[in-house]
């Protein structure tokens, strides 16, 4: 079964499934909803979207973002859906050509949070919902040495905002006079 979850047509044949149904769930909603699989992106209104040659889904997710955040009002909001920590970094680096109320869940909910570090270092088949939760489990059952152990949820606040501190400088390595509000005595 892992093999067969793991292949490349099988991958691809699944998420053009899961493209098409939930355009078939959203169809009636008033939120726009965009999805692309296999080069084609298509959404639940009659949008039009040049084919592309993205092969990760992670910058062609940006990609579409940046087309949608030219075809919308400013105000207008957007949502990503991703658990995956590249297309968190690469939101950062890219939000200057993104709508500005943008914002990012990391899990399919709808719940902010850090639910992606939970899944990471949860025993298999448990399904723990905060990061104090999951630490104090794994400290418990004795499962996991502390160094082990995932960050705390404080230790874990900082370490996101280094790294948009990060993803803007880098964003700003082709430029001769970077941003200076850049402070990283107050945010590295």
């Amino acid at each position: 079964m892992n093999r067969f979850l793991s292949h490349y047509k099988t991958k691809a044949d699944l998420t053009n499934y899961l493209a098409a149904k939930i355009l078939v769930y959203n169809s009636t909603s008033r939120k726009l909803v965009i999805t692309s699989s296999s080069g084609h992106t298509i959404s639940n209104e009659d949008l039009r979207f040049q084919d592309n040659n993205h092969k990760k889904p992670d910058t062609l997710l940006i990609y579409q973002a940046v087309l949608v955040s030219q075809r919308n009002p400013p105000d207008a909001q957007m949502v990503f859906f991703s658990p995956d920590t590249d297309v968190l970094v690469l939101a950062i680096a890219n939000c200057d050509l993104m709508l500005k109320n943008t914002s990012i869940s990391r899990n399919y909910v709808g719940h902010p949070g850090y639910s992606f570090v939970c899944a990471a270092y949860s025993p298999k088949g448990s399904y723990i919902k905060t990061i104090s939760e999951l630490r104090w489990h794994l400290f418990c059952k004795h499962m996991a040495e502390s160094d082990k152990l995932p960050p705390t949820l404080g230790a874990l606040t900082q370490h996101v905002l280094r790294v948009h501190i990060q993803a803007r400088v880098w964003g700003q390595a082709s430029i001769a006079l970077q941003d200076p509000q850049l402070d990283y005595m107050q945010n590295g």
